[in-house]
Order: C-alpha cells, then sequence, then structure tokens
C-alpha cells in the first residue's frame, strides 16, 4: 500500500484494516476530533503492549502506520 492509498481510504471510510503478520486489526478514526479509537478487541501479540505499540510497527511506504494516523494532514 503506498502512502497516497492510504490516505484514500481514510478519507473515504472511517476505519482503517491493517494486517500484520497474517491477522487483520481495525482501527477506527475519529476525522473531527484526530481522535483514534479501536474496533473490536484482538488479541495481539504478547510483543506488544498495546494496540499503539502494534501499530508503530507497522509501516506504509517506510512510515509508521501510527505516526501517519496521527499527521494532521489525515483529520
Amino acid at each position: 500500500m503506498t502512502v497516497e492509498d492510504f490516505k484514500n481510504a481514510i478519507e473515504v471510510r472511517r476505519d482503517f484494516d491493517f494486517i500484520y503478520r497474517g491477522k487483520r486489526y481495525v482501527v477506527n478514526v475519529s476525522r473531527k476530533s484526530g481522535e483514534i479509537t479501536f474496533g473490536e478487541e484482538y488479541l495481539i501479540p504478547k510483543k506488544f503492549d498495546s494496540y499503539r505499540h502494534l501499530m508503530a510497527e507497522c509501516l506504509v511506504e517506510g512510515r509508521n502506520l501510527l505516526d501517519l494516523l496521527c499527521d494532521c494532514s489525515f483529520s
């Protein structure tokens, strides 16, 4: 996925699915406040203490997913 694809996905939908090592996770994005909330609770790999930690490991064109979701240009 490119950064542009990612931007389009966030603009069109209020949620974003991503796959990390074969498992699908869901992030809900509130565009009004820029707040990041999480969909249904999934078991995340033991090495991560939170969804934020997991998203910080996932890359979209060299930028981590958490940074992209927090970027003001997506609000």
